[in-house]
């Protein structure tokens, strides 16, 4: 990844919105937590929207790594808004809690929002 000389990596906030997916929810912090972009510039935060399952049990053992909210359940707008107001990056990334990432999503990512300042959005393809 080419930054100017004296230019941080932006941070990025990988914002993930999870409800009643405590099943899939450990694979997916699992493929953020493994990017190759580095760890001091990617915050993970967690925003549970009320899940009546065990999603309080899977997200402990990356609490040490992950800001985790849990909040009233108020559907998937209230969820992402309230991920939005909890994020610090210079970039967001969207992660669904039943998806993972490869380990160059980031890195890719923010390499091509670096070099292409007009560009405001990026995204990937699916890949089964």
């Amino acid at each position: 990844m080419s930054v100017a000389p004296g230019q941080a990596l932006p941070l990025v906030s990988c914002l993930v919105v999870t409800y009643n997916y405590a099943r899939f929810l450990p694979a997916a912090l699992e493929s953020a937590l493994a990017q190759d972009y580095p760890a001091e510039r990617l915050e993970i935060v967690v925003v549970d929207d009320g899940s009546t399952d065990d999603t309080d049990v899977a997200i402990r053992p990356f609490l040490d790594r992950v800001r985790y909210v849990h909040k009233e359940n108020g559907g998937l707008n209230s969820a992402i808004n309230r991920a939005l107001a909890e994020a610090h990056g210079d970039l967001i990334a969207l992660l669904s809690a039943d998806d993972e990432w490869p380990p160059d999503r980031v890195s890719r990512h923010v390499e091509l929002l670096l070099a292409r300042p007009e560009v405001g959005l990026v995204y990937g393809d699916l890949e089964v």
